[in-house]
């Protein structure tokens, strides 16, 4: 799976999806993508729980429900934060300003009746006075830059972490594909006393997929460094910004040079530390809800639960409660030991009778 997973690095990081297009074609390239990516999701992938005092994963496992949360829920703070250069993109927009600024200089030569009276009486004072064009645009980009570009860049370096802590985000679930990983029971198995859930996700992916649910299955890329989104941060930035003013209307000059990738919004999730994480194998459920809600909610798992694994220390009670509902669900169970046949840091997994 390892292989899959270099490849759909490179699938993400080069397949554009225009939201200038059409609602058909951007469905179809959608389509397109995820047809590549949900052949290759393994038919298991694990997940690991611990028994809260609560009762909320065992309600959860009752009711057949997958619990997603918000990434600021993590303890990892670079979980699902992105980096934008804004050195780099406020020059870019310093260039486009100057090719704008340039066409409307040329408007008001022409006397386009489109251009402003207030603003072409202003620049024909300064062309009548002996300005050139050249000295009137450095005028103009100078007293753009001397109003707003310091606020820009700290704007867009705040970006970096709207993923993790807007407020209107993804809920993500989070699986792996080792039922054998030691880490995984000792860490959020509640040191190997909790259970894990076997799911066959690809299952799940395709009843999303067909019923139109905003659900997707990715796994995650292990990198050295943040995923790079400052070009559809910053035409993101330019959109809001002139929506918050009120100014849509005067974006069209612009609309050239802000393009945004459809799938640039599921990058922040599917990121981690090589270095930190690489051991997890991890895949994600990734859910979107326009509407702004509580850090934590719950899917119906569309009858993916496949089997329950008991860790080797889990309490009898505890295992009692799970095994009483796994009857009821007709899944296969299994239990978890140590493996003292052999040398090999292995365990041992044995159907429960």
């Amino acid at each position: 799976m390892a292989d899959f997973r270099q490849e759909f690095q490179q699938l993400l990081e080069h397949t554009f999806i225009s939201v200038k297009g059409s609602i058909k074609d951007q469905y179809n390239h959608m389509v397109s993508f995820l047809n590549k990516v949900i052949p290759n999701i393994p038919d298991q992938l694990f997940r690991y729980r611990k028994l809260d005092q609560e009762g909320h994963t065992l309600e959860s496992f009752e009711k057949g429900t997958i619990s997603l949360c918000k990434a600021k829920c993590f303890s990892d703070k670079y979980d699902s934060m992105i980096f934008v250069d804004a050195e780099t993109e406020v020059k870019r927009m310093e260039g486009v300003s100057r090719i704008v600024l340039q066409d409307v200089i040329k408007s008001v030569k022409e006397r386009d009746p489109r251009v402003r009276p207030e603003k072409a009486s202003r620049l024909c004072y300064f062309l009548e006075q002996g300005m050139t064009e050249a000295e009137l645009l450095d005028m103009l980009l100078e007293e753009d830059r001397a109003g707003h570009l310091k606020e820009v860049r700290q704007a867009l370096k705040r970006r970096e972490s709207r993923f993790r802590d807007s407020e209107i985000t993804a809920r993500i679930a989070c699986f792996t594909e080792s039922i054998q990983s030691k880490f995984m029971w000792d860490t959020y198995a509640d040191g190997y006393r909790g259970f894990a859930l076997e799911y066959n996700l690809k299952e799940f992916a395709i009843n999303c997929f067909n019923s139109g649910e905003p659900a997707y299955v990715f796994p995650v890329i292990y990198t050295d460094e943040r995923p790079d989104l400052t070009i559809d941060e910053a035409n993101y930035y330019v959109f809001e910004e002139f929506q918050k003013r009120g100014w849509l209307h005067k974006l069209e000059p612009f609309r050239p040079y802000l393009d945004v990738n459809m799938l640039s919004p599921h990058k922040p999730f599917l990121y981690k530390n090589k270095e930190e994480y690489a051991h997890e194998r991890e895949w994600r459920i990734l859910f979107y809800d326009e509407k702004a809600g509580e850090d934590y909610m719950e899917l119906p798992d569309n009858g993916c639960l496949k089997a329950v694994y008991y860790g080797p220390d889990i309490s009898r009670d505890d295992y009692e409660a799970l095994h009483k509902i796994a009857l009821k669900k007709g899944i296969k169970e299994y239990r978890v030991s140590i493996d003292d046949t052999s040398r090999k840091y292995s365990l041992k997994i044995d159907e429960a009778t």
